[in-house]
């Protein structure tokens, strides 16, 4: 799934990635959906597995040492959960440490409004 969508966080998650700096209060997340209902995730030993594919590493700290949360589960993604999970950045704050979210928290779907090479 490549979808990229603006979504509400978790209280925790929220307050968490507020207290840290990792973004201010009641401000959205965009972040791709790495799975949807019927899929199954998987986080075992810090790896992050999308039907048994390596997606992503789960860190045990922040860049500044701080321990992060972990969300050391095997499921399969019930019919209104999303899994947010970014493969491009490691130090992506996601579901790899909050979990699933109901798919009602998705505000909206991010469009690029720009393709290709910079002029």
């Amino acid at each position: 799934m490549d979808s990229i969508v603006l979504a509400r966080l978790p209280a925790d998650a929220a307050a968490l990635a507020a207290q840290r700096g990792y973004l201010p209060a009641h401000i959205p997340l965009l972040k791709r959906v790495g799975a949807v209902a019927s899929q199954h995730v998987c986080i075992i030993a810090g790896q992050v597995r999308i039907d048994g594919v390596p997606m992503a590493v789960a860190l045990s700290a922040d860049r500044l040492g701080r321990p992060l949360p972990s969300w050391a589960h095997c499921r399969l993604l019930l019919e209104d959960e999303l899994f947010l999970l970014s493969a491009t950045n490691p130090a992506s704050f996601d579901s790899r440490y909050f979990g699933p979210v109901s798919a009602s928290v998705v505000i909206g779907v991010a469009r690029p409004v720009w393709h290709g090479a910079q002029p």
